[in-house]
This record gives C-alpha cells, sequence and structure tokens, in this order.
C-alpha cells in the first residue's frame, strides 16, 4: 500500500468534519476510547499555529511535549 504523498488531515479541518467518526461510531454503537485525547492533541496543535500540517504536526507537537525540541 502506497500512502506516499498522501495528505489524511489538516489540523484546522473544521470541528464538524473531525467530528464524523465520532458522531459515525456513536450512531452505531462503537467505542473510540482515545478519540477525545486525538481531539485534545488536534486541539493543541492548532493552538501552537501548526494546523496546516497533516499527521505530522501530531508527531511534532509530541516532540515538544516530550521536551525533545520547542
Amino acid at each position: 500500500m502506497r500512502l506516499v504523498g498522501l495528505n489524511f488531515f489538516a489540523g484546522n479541518m473544521p470541528e464538524g468534519d473531525r467530528g464524523i467518526v465520532t458522531s459515525a461510531a456513536r450512531d452505531v454503537g462503537v467505542v473510540i476510547p482515545l478519540g477525545g485525547a486525538v481531539a485534545q492533541l488536534i486541539a493543541a496543535l492548532v493552538a501552537r499555529g501548526d494546523g496546516d500540517l497533516d499527521h505530522s504536526g501530531l508527531f511534532k507537537l509530541v516532540e515538544v511535549l516530550s521536551g525533545r525540541t520547542e
């Protein structure tokens, strides 16, 4: 499976768009235990000004939270 060059999401995607997965899971009775944690991380990366990044923004944020970079 080739994933190079695909942009799965941007952190500053509208909240309604990010809520689609949560809503769909709720509709079929599926629990997404890490959904809230991911939403908080996305909100933090947007607040840092990295909302235009894709998944790499989450890795960058984890580095910052781990004290490995600023």
